[in-house]
């Protein structure tokens, strides 16, 4: 993954921010392959007689994994609740409908979704606390580098052709300097 910039980093961090989900093919295609795979395992377990709460662990596992290989929240919400409603449709009774006739039904749901819900908020706030490290580690490199640079400088325009640089590694942006020259912007 690309280093994020300082704007998307503080974009992140704001949390009264509202921002509509980010839907894309790839992630989309991502959350229902993972569904469709962890469905699939479901009807193995199932046929080989393991208990409900295997399954139910793993479309858990199915929601951590759309939550590490997508970027958006949603897909994480989203994958929550359609694991809930195809455990309900394909693995409790009455099979192949979303009604429940045990009792305790619902509230194995709502567990079931509170912990897939926990589980990828988890995984996509480590994300950005990794992507958050290495933007500190690349700044840190700059700024050490920079100085080192500043330290092997011969000139002042050695100088200024460091310090350019390394603002325009930072910024990511084109950089001009126009130094004084008595009382005048010099080239």
């Amino acid at each position: 993954n690309a280093i994020p910039s300082r704007t998307q980093i503080l974009a992140s961090k704001n949390k009264f921010k509202f921002t509509l989900p980010n839907f894309t093919i790839a992630d989309t295609s991502k959350s229902l392959i993972i569904l469709v795979f962890s469905t699939m395992i479901g009807f193995l377990f199932y046929y080989l007689k393991f208990s409900e709460s295997n399954i139910i662990m793993i479309y858990i596992l199915g929601v951590l994994f759309t939550a590490v290989v997508t970027e958006g929240t949603i897909y994480s919400g989203v994958s929550s609740v359609l694991a809930v409603l195809t455990f309900n449709y394909f693995f409790t009774e009455p099979r192949f409908s979303l009604e429940a006739y045990n009792p305790g039904y619902p509230f194995t749901f709502l567990i079931m979704f509170i912990c897939a819900f926990l589980t990828s908020t988890l995984t996509k706030r480590s994300k950005l606390q990794a992507r958050l490290s290495s933007m500190k580690a690349y700044l840190t490199e700059v700024l050490l580098e920079t100085s080192q640079k500043l330290q092997r400088a011969r000139d002042k325009n050695q100088i200024f052709h460091d310090i350019i640089y390394q603002i325009m590694k930072l910024l990511d942006r084109t950089v001009v300097l126009y130094p004084i020259i008595g009382n005048s912007l010099g080239e």
